[in-house]
């Protein structure tokens, strides 16, 4: 009808059937054009659709490989983990001779030398007492030279283990004592008399200039552990590995030992341990209590 009013006014004529057939004829082309159109737009829809299904394809089959690739990555972290533990304690201290009896007295200042860096030990021991012994002992810590008591409390025997809590700290370069008591009445006379399950055992505080030093070096490594995002058991063992690694001259032998207390401290300060760790700890202490003869050998002040 647009077509028809505007020939009426450009022409001033009117053409009868010749309009009506071009106007029918424009009508048929743009049908075809908006049918091309149709066709065109139906063409690149299924085109990208497709193009989009194979990209959806590629990028699930990417993401397949990166998986498997993380979880094979996953595998030989943990793999090299175990070995690297499995390595670190297949090392084995020598051990000073001590008093045989049912509770072996581990740590401090029986394992490779007397010297300690932490200058708040563990003290270990392992092993049970006579069945018919109570388990409620008393566990001191006192000055050599003075016999002074630094530190004294009730302890459990079976509980094998226990940190130093005391208010005064341990001195840089001096020399201590720890031993294990515990109180018996005696039937004939009704009195009380302390009986020691841990002979005196005795342990140095390294010196101030020493212990700054390897406490800026395990800082140091602690930062470049977080980075990595090592878990706090791969951070303990790692310092554990560096107090092993740690030379520290025996006057007696002429030879170097190691920092084996401090090493020791760190494989028990781990919460929640993994089951590789708690298995390394028993085995490391049970063969530390039932040493070879050669093992066994005076140890350094």
């Amino acid at each position: 009808m647009f077509n028809f009013k505007f020939n009426l006014k450009s022409t001033g004529k009117i053409t009868g059937k010749t309009d009506t057939n071009k106007i029918q004829t424009a009508f048929n082309s743009q049908i075809k054009s908006s049918q091309i159109k149709i066709l065109t737009l139906t063409f690149l829809v299924t085109a990208f659709s497709s193009i989009s299904n194979q990209s959806w394809a590629k990028s699930t089959i990417t993401l397949n490989y990166k998986s498997q690739d993380y979880k094979s990555q996953n595998i030989l972290i943990a793999q090299q983990f175990t070995g690297w533990v499995s390595k670190l304690f297949g090392k084995r201290p020598t051990k000073t001779n001590s008093a045989r009896s049912l509770i072996c007295p581990v740590s401090p200042g029986l394992v490779d030398n007397l010297i300690i860096w932490h200058d708040k030990p563990l003290f270990l021991w392992h092993g049970q007492l006579e069945p018919e012994k109570l388990p409620e002992a008393k566990l001191i810590v006192r000055e050599f030279e003075t016999q002074k008591v630094v530190w004294e409390t009730d302890i459990n025997i079976t509980q094998q283990k226990i940190l130093y809590k005391g208010t005064k700290q341990l001195q840089p370069g001096k020399l201590y004592q720890w031993l294990i008591t515990q109180e018996l009445i005696t039937q004939e006379l009704s009195t009380q008399k302390a009986e020691e399950i841990i002979k005196p055992t005795l342990f140095r505080i390294m010196s101030a200039a020493e212990r700054d030093k390897i406490n800026l070096d395990l800082q140091e490594m602690e930062v470049k552990l977080k980075a990595n995002k090592a878990s706090s058991e791969e951070i303990a063992l790692r310092k554990a590995e560096y107090f092993l690694n740690y030379e520290v001259p025996n006057q007696n032998t002429n030879k170097s030992t190691h920092l084996w207390s401090d090493a020791i401290l760190l494989f028990y300060s781990v919460e929640n341990p993994s089951p590789l760790l708690q298995q390394e700890r028993e085995k490391l202490l049970k063969d530390i209590c039932e040493p070879s003869v050669s093992t066994n050998r005076p140890i350094s002040l």
